[in-house]
């Protein structure tokens, strides 16, 4: 599990966190993305989908940068 997917989206740090989650965030975003994709049809699992997405994408922003695919 990520450290990240827990972590608030949106800290305010003189206040208690009440808010999304980065998880939740990253979720509402990939669901949105795939309901505005006219061209996917199969909307019977847009919910896992859309978590295994946004865990994807927060593990994948939480690497460290400087891999072999990096060098200019």
């Amino acid at each position: 599990m990520s450290k990240n997917y827990n972590a608030p989206a949106n800290p305010v740090p003189s206040q208690n966190f009440a808010g999304l989650t980065k998880l939740e965030a990253f979720t509402m975003a990939a669901m949105q993305g795939l309901c505005a994709n006219t061209d996917w049809t199969d909307n019977t699992d847009v919910g896992n989908l859309s978590v295994a997405i946004a865990k994807t994408t927060l593990d994948a922003l939480e690497k460290p940068e400087g891999g072999e695919n990096d060098k200019a």
